[in-house]
């Protein structure tokens, strides 16, 4: 087999890990949209929505990337903001097993950042405004904004895709988002907590949505 010189394997852990940072962002950028448009057609003068907004901190957190949990605020370890690496073994919030006691999920799923998830109560007008959606004339156009902002986010997946496929041809994010998807019904399947059930309907769903809007 044809050696791959280290370079290029550098390059193609930090396309990945750009690849995934995208994917979490994406994941809480479509909750928030979701919320946007039920809002835009479901509520009354004057109501108020609930949205995940992240703020900046002076100190790093685990952050879960498959749920966008703050699992150990203020981490002791140094700095790692890599995905995919058992790094996070030795983080607080994993039990004597390896799972994280908060979100439930291994080392491979978690990622430093400098900022924490919170939830806030916000005006439609905020939450538009947090998305630079500047034509608000009507909900229809507010709604093709908001789908707009959706497809950006995917062309930038596709793109972050193609500078990995120059490296590695095999690659394709959407075999893994498939697999991803799979993987979630058998977890489906056997969820008793309501609340889980429909955290984990939810990812599923933007999953799949990710998966078709990169294939076609």
């Amino acid at each position: 087999m044809q050696k791959v010189p280290t370079i290029q394997y550098t390059n193609l852990f930090d396309h990945h890990n750009t690849m995934m940072n995208k994917i979490a962002d994406f994941k809480a950028y479509i909750d928030n949209i979701e919320k946007c448009k039920n809002f835009i057609k479901n509520s009354k003068p004057g109501e108020t929505l609930k949205v995940n907004k992240w703020i900046r901190t002076d100190y790093h957190n685990t952050i879960c990337s498959e749920h966008r949990t703050l699992c150990h605020e203020e981490c002791f370890l140094n700095y790692n903001d890599s995905h995919g690496t058992s790094f996070f073994n030795n983080c607080a919030c994993m039990n004597a097993q390896k799972i994280c006691k908060t979100c439930g999920c291994n080392s491979e799923q978690h990622v430093h950042k400098h900022e924490k998830p919170m939830i806030e109560i916000s005006s439609i007008d905020q939450m538009l405004d947090s998305c630079s959606i500047n034509d608000r004339s009507s909900s229809e156009n507010i709604l093709k904004a908001l789908e707009a902002k959706e497809k950006k986010l995917i062309l930038d997946l596709v793109e972050i895709e193609s500078n990995i496929n120059s490296i590695s041809p095999k690659y394709q994010i959407s075999k893994y988002l498939i697999k991803a998807v799979e993987h979630l019904r058998f977890q489906i399947e056997s969820e008793k907590d309501p609340n889980k059930l429909g955290e984990l309907q939810n990812t599923m769903a933007i999953y799949q949505r990710l998966a078709k809007g990169m294939q076609s």
